[in-house]
């Protein structure tokens, strides 16, 4: 059975800090001011773009992770490839969700964010090979 933490290292948070450094460098310095509660939401729709396109790219470098990461969830089968897909389409749709309470133009800009990193991983694709 997985655990909570499995679903922690699923979404490697590691990586999600500099996320929200480079948003809020991006707020300073448009606005010249030091955002306020309300920050929080573009933070959680980032964030939750990070998780969705981490959970889906750990399926597709399953194989991969084997040899590289053999301690991550999906290699240990801790958590199944479904698992993962269900956590990153939730993490996307939460990202849209989010979103649409800040404005029109930052949907947009994070819908771009989705596609571009779903695509980055999905196989008929893989802009990971392209770029």
């Amino acid at each position: 059975m997985a655990s909570l933490e499995d679903y922690w290292n699923l979404i490697v948070p590691e990586y999600m800090p500099m996320a929200i450094i480079g948003l809020l460098l991006g707020f300073v310095v448009t606005t010249q001011t030091l955002p306020d509660a309300s920050f929080l939401l573009p933070v959680l729709s980032v964030l939750f773009v990070i998780a969705g396109y981490i959970s889906y790219n750990a399926v597709i470098d399953k194989e991969i992770d084997v040899i590289n990461k053999p301690k991550r969830p999906l290699p240990k089968r801790t958590l199944s490839d479904k698992d993962a897909k269900y956590i990153a389409f939730f993490s996307y749709v939460l990202a849209l969700i989010f979103a649409l309470f800040i404005d029109g133009l930052f949907f947009w800009m994070i819908l771009i964010m989705v596609i571009s990193t779903f695509l980055y991983s999905y196989p008929p694709v893989y802009l990971k090979k392209r770029y």
